[in-house]
Formats: C-alpha cells, sequence, structure tokens
C-alpha cells in the first residue's frame, strides 16, 4: 500500500464502523431490546478515539503517515482502541458484572496498555518531525 493516505483510509474506516453501530443504536433503540445504552458507549469510544483522532492527524499531521513509527503505531492503536469499545459495550450490557468479569477487566488493561504505548509512539513520531 502507498504510505499517501494511510490516515484518511483510517478515518474513513473509523467512520464507517461508527456509522454501522449508530445504525445498530438505532435499531436497538427502537426494537427495546436494551442494548441501545451498551451500543452508545461503544460509540462514545470509537467517534472520538478512532474517527475523530484519525481525522485530526489527517489534517494536523499529515506527515505522520510517512513517518517510520507510524506502522508501529497502528499496530498498537487499533487493538487498543477496539478493546476498550468491546470493554465499553460489554460494561454496558452488564456483562462485565457477571461471569466475565475476569475477562473484561482484563481487556479493560490491556486496551489502556496498548493506547499508552501508541502514545509512546506518536510522541516518537512527533519528535521525529521535530528533527
Amino acid at each position: 500500500m502507498k504510505a499517501a493516505g494511510r490516515l484518511k483510509k483510517n478515518a474513513w474506516m473509523y467512520t464507517a464502523v461508527c456509522g454501522a453501530v449508530f445504525c445498530c443504536l438505532v435499531a436497538a433503540a427502537a426494537s427495546g431490546t436494551g442494548l441501545a445504552p451498551a451500543f452508545w458507549r461503544m460509540l462514545m469510544c470509537l467517534a472520538p478515539g478512532g474517527a475523530g483522532l484519525f481525522w485530526w492527524m489527517s489534517r494536523a499531521w499529515p506527515w505522520a503517515e510517512q513517518s517510520e513509527y507510524f506502522r508501529a503505531f497502528s499496530v498498537l492503536y487499533h487493538p487498543g482502541i477496539l478493546l476498550l469499545s468491546g470493554d465499553a459495550f460489554a460494561a454496558g450490557t452488564g456483562w462485565g458484572s457477571r461471569a466475565g468479569a475476569a475477562f473484561v477487566s482484563m481487556a479493560l488493561v490491556a486496551g489502556w496498555a496498548l493506547l499508552a504505548a501508541a502514545v509512546i509512539v506518536l510522541i516518537l513520531i512527533r519528535k521525529e518531525k521535530r528533527i
């Protein structure tokens, strides 16, 4: 894949996922299944953390996708935000308080650890530009 356009591709991917989650939110609210809060929590993780970040990066730091560290950032960031959004969905359904509480808390710790590592790589990308 060419280096140019990876930020916008990621931004469009997260925007499409947010659109799908929003459609599920509307369907769950209309059907009265009780899953609407879970979809809302998931959307609140994916919209700012996924689509918002990549749209902002494509405007503010378009040169970041050509960094040698961008691949490491992507490998760390995407699973981290998806683990956190999955955890938010599980917490919204109440599944985290039942049998899977240990797994949900492990996913939460792993998601935040991956995001922390991705932020460190993002700082490296920013410092690489200044040099």
